[in-house]
């Protein structure tokens, strides 16, 4: 949709005769909802990134504590050494 939008905007955008009377359809609007869009959709995945972080976590957790005792701390350093910072 929002890539729908974008070549909406661009194709009106080369129209001098576009000029609508409706402030729905006039280029600023159009822009400001293109805009708020790719907000939202930015924000979307961030959020889903976010929780699928969270729920990879608490599986990892939830592996860990069902290993024997030796096991745990073998597995946390593997998984730990595998993160990436930065």
């Amino acid at each position: 949709m929002i890539d729908h939008l974008a070549k909406l905007i661009e194709a009106v955008s080369q129209d001098a005769n576009y000029k609508p009377n409706e402030t729905e359809l006039k280029m600023a609007t159009l822009q400001t909802k293109l805009d708020s869009l790719k907000t939202s959709n930015t924000d979307l995945v961030n959020r889903s990134l976010q929780q699928q972080h969270n729920n990879n976590t608490q599986n990892n957790k939830r592996q860990l504590i069902k290993l024997p005792v030796g096991q745990k701390r073998t597995e946390l350093v593997n998984r730990l050494s595998k993160i990436k910072y930065g």
